[in-house]
């Protein structure tokens, strides 16, 4: 699915593509990530991990698609592929009241310190967006690192906001735990934010809350030209 360039395009992540979104994902995680590097999980339990949660995150897509919340061909989680057809970005997103309410049976341990912080920005959601069907929860996004820094980033968020916009969702709440992604997506659309800082066992915890607003695709194509994101290859 090409949308704002015929370069890059989305996918859905699958069944068959999860392992290596799974690997992408943990990879990135933990050596790259503010937040994950801090509590230093192993890379197999990370990469375990992931696994089991994009693999849960698929199990609630499905449900959705047997409560007719969206259509049969529709998909939440998204891959970013380029010229030659190879994976190079993941994004996992889950439906806001799913997340919420329904109990993850995927832990990692290293973890847990963080999921305290999560459910402290938690608190920031409005109760009017609580509204199934209308909302998301971003749970995880990283892009391989040669293509970091070239406007690449930027482009998967705008093709998959345009898709989720269509499906009728508004809003996608995440976490960042990084200052630079922080500042990307304030200059780019977060529509309402919060940060959170704490100390855990002499370290540092740093994180932002944001709620990202799903555009059309022509105010999509005006943040491009208006920020000028191009893909520099």
């Amino acid at each position: 699915m090409y949308i704002s360039n015929n370069k890059f395009r989305l996918g859905a992540v699958t069944r068959a593509n999860v392992h290596e979104c799974a690997k992408l994902l943990a990879e990135q995680f933990v050596l790259s990530n503010d937040a994950w590097s801090t509590v230093n999980p192993p890379m197999e339990d990370a990469y375990k991990f992931m696994v089991n949660k994009t693999q849960e995150v698929l199990d609630w897509e499905d449900e959705l698609k047997e409560e007719g919340m969206i259509p049969q061909d529709a998909f939440l989680s998204f891959t970013y592929l380029n010229e030659h057809g190879e994976i190079i970005g993941v994004t996992t997103n889950c439906e806001l009241t799913q997340y919420l309410n329904k109990k993850s049976r995927v832990k990692l341990p290293q973890f847990e310190v963080l999921e305290k912080y999560g459910h402290e920005l938690e608190k920031n959601i409005y109760a009017k967006d609580i509204v199934p069907g209308k909302n998301l929860y971003g749970i995880f996004t990283t892009m391989k690192k040669e293509y970091l820094g070239t406007g690449i980033v930027m482009l998967f968020w705008f093709d998959f906001s345009h898709y989720l916009h269509s499906l009728g969702f508004r809003f996608i709440y995440c976490r960042a735990s990084s200052p630079k992604s922080y500042a990307n997506l304030a200059r780019y659309g977060a529509d309402d934010m919060a940060y959170i800082e704490g100390i855990e066992d002499g370290k540092k915890m740093r994180f932002w809350w944001m709620r990202w607003g799903l555009r059309p695709i022509s105010v999509i194509g005006h943040l491009v030209d208006k920020f000028k994101i191009r893909a520099k290859m």
